[in-house]
């Protein structure tokens, strides 16, 4: 900004030196011609002197003339001869007086050659210093025009100057506001020294649970295995328990039949409430073993309720399967089931040790099949549930919980 001050402050005198100059030029050239003019003047002046002796001397010589031809008609006498004397003195101041008008008539036209130059030089220097005085004036607008652009380019640069100031103070802000980041950096820093020191000490801890977590899963797989054996032999002593129930009911029948033979009363009234509760009674013969307690009868009475509602009432069909229902309650195990499913697959994102332990104690055996889990539902292969190791989303355990409920429940 100094540099352009400068350089406009110089280009301003340059153009008032210019200007000053042209201008003393031609007031001295002007100064000089009025001289000369003058001196013109004053030669027509002496010319004018001049005439007026010629005309002086040419008056003289008609007196001389007048006087010697007086002297030619009258002869000399004492006054003549004085006259004569006086006249040939007036003569010869005449004729010297003459002599020098010639010389100032030549020295007044050597002057006035002389004027004539002068003045014909001061017209061109002139002329010049007119010339030079535009060219000046052109120069001094072009030098105008060029202090102009130089005060745009300062308007321009003050504001580029007070943009950058701006910016400089921005900087200077982002610079404090990054010197706090950095020291609350360096606080944070120190913290996480500290954090990784306990995180050091978390990771033996943690190592250590895992130690222990890997023994407890051992633990788990035998108490796994031994619920599966003691599955098995729960099966097969449910198996047994319906084979003697259908034992029972053979040999009840078998009693009712001999009661019926007999001839007394008592025993005709006995063998009657027993011909009645055998006819109330509805005995199915199945191979399929019960998973839960009750699991067939319930499934049963589920289905029997499904259709009741999709049976005209009024009719002997519906009456009978009301009469049923009514009579025989079902246990629930099945609904319970699903209610423990539920809460272990509700928010089911991978198998951990309570899914596992919780799908155990229901009867399934989880086992790794690739990047999925297969659950085999008492062992029996024919009931298999797949799902991923890891959950996608909210709805993915109530996926599984659906799937399980309507294949196994």
């Amino acid at each position: 900004m100094n540099a352009i001050a400068a350089v406009k402050r110089l280009l301003m005198i340059s153009t008032i030196g210019l200007a000053s100059c042209g201008m003393a030029e031609y007031r001295s050239s002007e100064t000089e011609r009025a001289e000369v003019l003058c001196q013109a003047a004053s030669l027509d002046c002496s010319a004018a002197q001049i005439e007026a002796i010629a005309a002086t001397l040419d008056e003289q010589r008609a007196r001389y003339a007048a006087v010697t031809s007086g002297i030619a008609i009258g002869g000399l006498g004492a006054g003549g001869a004085i006259a004569i004397a006086v006249s040939f003195r007036k003569r010869r101041q005449a004729q010297s007086k003459q002599q020098e008008l010639e010389n100032l008539r030549a020295q007044q036209a050597s002057q006035r050659r002389t004027a004539q130059r002068t003045i014909g030089q001061l017209n061109a220097a002139a002329r010049s210093s007119a010339a030079t005085i535009e060219q000046l004036n052109a120069d001094v607008q072009e030098l105008n025009t060029t202090v102009e652009g130089l005060n745009a380019a300062i308007v321009q640069s003050d504001a580029t100057i007070e943009n950058l100031q701006n910016r400089l103070a921005t900087a200077q802000q982002k610079h404090h506001k990054t010197t706090r980041q950095l020291r609350d950096t360096e606080a944070h820093l120190q913290e996480r020294h500290k954090l990784e020191r306990q995180l050091e000490g978390a990771k033996s801890t943690i190592e250590e649970l895992r130690l222990q977590a890997f023994n407890a899963s051992k633990v788990e797989a035998v108490a796994i295995e031994e619920n599966s054996v003691l599955g098995q032999q729960k099966r097969s002593l449910q198996q047994e328990k319906q084979a003697k129930d259908r034992e029972i009911l053979d040999l009840q029948n078998q009693l009712a039949i001999a009661q019926s033979q007999l001839p007394s009363a008592s025993s005709n009234a006995t063998a009657q409430d027993s011909e009645v509760e055998a006819s109330n009674a509805v005995t199915f013969y199945l191979s399929e073993a019960d998973f839960y307690l009750d699991e067939k009868r319930d499934i049963l009475l589920e289905l029997l309720e499904a259709a009741r509602t999709s049976i005209k009432e009024d009719t002997r069909r519906y009456h009978i399967l009301q009469d049923i229902l009514a009579h025989n309650p079902p246990t629930g195990e099945g609904n319970a089931i699903a209610e423990r499913l539920r809460s272990l697959l509700k928010d089911y994102k991978r198998m951990d040790h309570r899914v596992k332990r919780g799908f155990a104690e229901l009867g399934f055996e989880i086992l790794e099949d690739g990047k999925h889990y297969k659950a085999i539902y008492r062992g029996d292969q024919r009931y298999i549930v797949g799902f991923p190791k890891t959950g996608s989303d909210h709805r993915g355990g109530r996926n599984l919980i659906g799937d399980i409920r309507r294949r196994l429940l």
